[in-house]
């Protein structure tokens, strides 16, 4: 992968451009410079050395090297690293830095160093003891850029931007997902830099398409931010609803298109969960399905994953799931399809199976099924699949239409249901 001055880059590509020098072998000289391999120069000492690995627009000295850098521990040391003196009382000499390339024994005593020094020049030393050459005073300490991400793109920080090498694609990481950008334009308006890093077209394309759950996407010009939840965008109305449901500002800006084309309602078997009063919900067709009892919800199959959304919109949420919504009683593994706001019960796998359905269903507390009809409203289309007719529910009968009328009328498709059901509801 190749970075652009100042933007993110792979540690591999660090090394690739410590070594570029060790090769090209400037001599040391704080008072001048070198190119690096793109051509821009850094200065010939320690720290120009490290700023020309790290590819910064700004050349740094030891004094604020650290304020770009993360201290690490010991063990988390990994090549593209330093380990440096540095921090104020440094200047004038008195701090050094020098870039690590992995350990050289197993007992991570010793590492692979690269340095450029003014006693030695250009440097590369198979077997540096841990953290430096004890003749040489000051405390080193491991510490590793901040703009570095990982070889892998799906373990970048939220907000990272990467570009397709292949055919120049540029996209912003969030949730470990990849956004695309129309245009440059488009990047400026989400208020990014066009700093990137490049990785193989193979790599990019692995990467999803949705945020995982929890993330907070952003419209940078409106403000406009919306949870990804079960492959929804939950939208908040302002930054204290975000505050009040627990989740840190701000989202990761994304073009406005991305939020406006999510659905607005979480898939089947999502938790969701109300802050003011700690209700949790499953959602089932749409609806938000309330657990009485973090027992109910235990009893029902379902841990602690939960995803808190504001009040209002859980309000705006039916009561009664969509129609051909299978809901299972956890207690008595009984299946029900709903129809017209009624459950109606499917008696066996093979009745599941013929009437077209799959094996997706939504464990719901045995509360709310007894809640539930058992007699669809009047206007719903039933069909027997294992003969094809029609039924309309009329009050507590059914009459035969035809199928396609049916078909073609404004009413919703007919739900397929098993002819025992139908043989409850006596033919008007």
């Amino acid at each position: 992968m190749t970075s652009t001055a100042g933007g993110p880059i792979s540690a591999p590509e660090i090394m690739d451009r410590g070594k570029f020098w060790l090769q090209s072998d400037p001599p040391y000289d704080s008072g001048a410079s070198a190119p690096d391999p793109q051509g821009r120069r850094y200065r010939t000492d320690c720290s120009g050395y490290v700023s020309m690995a790290w590819h910064l627009d700004v050349q740094h000295s030891t004094v604020d090297l650290p304020d770009i850098a993360v201290q690490l521990g010991a063990g988390d040391l990994r090549p593209g690293d330093v380990l440096m003196v540095g921090g104020e009382g440094t200047e004038d000499g008195n701090g050094h830095v020098v870039i690590f390339g992995g350990w050289a024994n197993q007992r991570h005593t010793e590492y692979h160093a690269y340095e450029l020094c003014g006693s030695s020049g250009m440097t590369y030393t198979s077997n540096m003891p841990y953290p430096y050459w004890s003749a040489n005073p000051g405390v080193y300490l491991p510490y590793r850029y901040g703009n570095v991400v990982p070889d892998d793109p799906s373990h970048a920080a939220d907000g990272t931007l990467v570009r397709d090498a292949a055919d120049g694609a540029i996209y912003v990481l969030a949730g470990g997902a990849r956004y695309h950008f129309a245009s440059l334009p488009e990047i400026e308006e989400c208020g990014y830099r066009p700093n990137f890093a490049d990785y193989p077209h193979d790599v990019i394309s692995m990467l999803p398409t949705m945020a995982r759950n929890g993330t907070l996407l952003r419209d940078a010009v409106t403000g406009l931010t919306a949870l990804v939840v079960g492959g929804a965008a939950v939208a908040f109305r302002d930054v204290n609803e975000i505050a009040h449901c627990g989740y840190a500002q701000p989202g990761v800006n994304v073009p406005v298109r991305y939020i406006r084309g999510m659905p607005a309602v979480p898939q089947d078997n999502t938790l969701l969960r109300d802050p003011a009063d700690g209700t949790v919900s499953v959602v089932a067709g749409g609806a938000a399905v309330p657990f009485a009892s973090p027992q109910e919800l235990f009893g029902a199959g379902f841990g602690w994953t939960q995803w808190n959304v504001p009040a209002p919109y859980l309000r705006t949420l039916p009561a009664t799931p969509r129609d051909r919504t299978l809901l299972r009683d956890p207690s008595t593994a009984k299946v029900f399809v709903v129809a017209g706001g009624a459950k109606l019960r499917i008696g066996t796998p093979a009745e599941l199976v013929a009437a077209g359905y799959g094996w997706t269903q939504v464990n719901v507390p045995p509360a709310y099924l007894s809640g539930l009809p058992d007699t669809p409203r009047d206007g719903t289309l039933l069909r027997d699949p294992a003969t094809g007719q029609v039924w309309q529910m009329v009050g507590p009968h059914r009459k035969a239409v035809d199928a396609g009328a049916a078909a073609i009328g404004e009413a919703p498709p007919p739900v397929p249901v098993p002819s025992a059901v139908l043989n409850a509801f006596p033919i008007s």
